[in-house]
């Protein structure tokens, strides 16, 4: 029981901040819980994507801290923050430019107007720029759950919705469902610093986790610049062609970048070719030395 309820209480804080949102959204005009509802559900697209990853290596992570290898453990988180950090600020990136494009191949169906479809890319662009901080706070909030029972998550997630109430009730008066988006981003992203720094954790590397995303902003930056260039380029085609054509030119822009500032490793691709040369200098050497 003591293990299960700073885990309840971190989860019913984060799931609070939905409803907090949802009530903000209320007192909006009619259509604005929908457009919120729409747009959570594309932007976790991505996020639920990355954060496949942490449930794949959590097994590993888990047996690294119960037989106390720390250095493992850090090593493990490290490079989970890289892989899905990149994911997410690359969606971040591409979902700035092409939220509409994207919205109109998903959804402007039906009942579903341009009008919508404009709204809801308003707000989406902004909800996006939250998504690090979801991403980080559940790679931090695994590697401490697994090592021990704590409240520290739940506390900083209370503080969290905090700050996404004080920015909605004060921002949705005039700016609406786009005020509400940019306090879900802010409540989220001052949760997962506030997690990262509490220094409670002897597995999860704050200097690496930090400097890991100082190197990826520099990509996020300029793949959205990007992608706005872009996305006036291939404003005529038909949504699904440039919703395509945007993503993986985005995604390339990126990752070039990213490798350029170090956020992510330089990609080592071994030939039949160079194997075979490999092998054939590595076995002269042994000749060598037996002789």
């Amino acid at each position: 029981m003591s293990a299960f309820l700073p885990i309840a209480a971190y989860i019913l804080a984060r799931q609070s901040q939905v409803f907090v949102e949802r009530f903000a959204a209320s007192w909006l005009a009619p259509g604005t819980i929908t457009h919120l509802n729409y747009v959570q559900k594309i932007a976790q697209v991505p996020a639920t994507l990355a954060l496949t990853i942490a449930v794949v290596t959590f097994p590993q992570l888990a047996r690294n801290v119960v037989a106390g290898k720390t250095r493992e453990a850090h090593r493990r988180t490290a490079v989970d923050v890289q892989i899905i950090g990149a994911i997410v600020l690359a969606a971040t990136a591409y979902l700035v430019a092409f939220a509409p494009q994207v919205v109109q191949l998903l959804l402007q169906h039906g009942a579903f107007t341009a009008q919508d479809t404009a709204a809801t890319a308003t707000v989406l662009r902004i909800y996006v720029w939250g998504l690090l901080g979801q991403a980080l706070l559940d790679i931090v909030c695994r590697s401490l759950f697994s090592e021990r029972a704590t409240i520290v998550p739940a506390v900083a997630m209370v503080l969290g919705v905090l700050v996404t109430a004080v920015v909605a009730a004060f921002g949705a008066p005039v700016w609406g469902a786009a005020a509400i988006a940019a306090a879900n981003a802010l409540g989220i992203t001052v949760t997962a610093i506030l997690v990262v720094c509490s220094r409670r954790s002897a597995i999860v590397p704050v200097r690496a986790v930090f400097l890991t995303v100082a190197r990826l902003l520099p990509a996020t930056g300029v793949a959205a610049i990007f992608a706005l260039w872009l996305d006036a380029r291939l404003s005529g085609l038909p949504a699904a062609v440039s919703v395509t054509l945007g993503g993986l030119a985005v995604a390339l822009v990126f990752g070039i970048i990213a490798i350029a500032f170090g956020g992510l490793p330089m990609p080592r691709r071994l030939t039949p070719a160079s194997r075979f040369l490999k092998k054939r200098a590595t076995s002269r050497v042994g000749a060598d030395r037996d002789a």
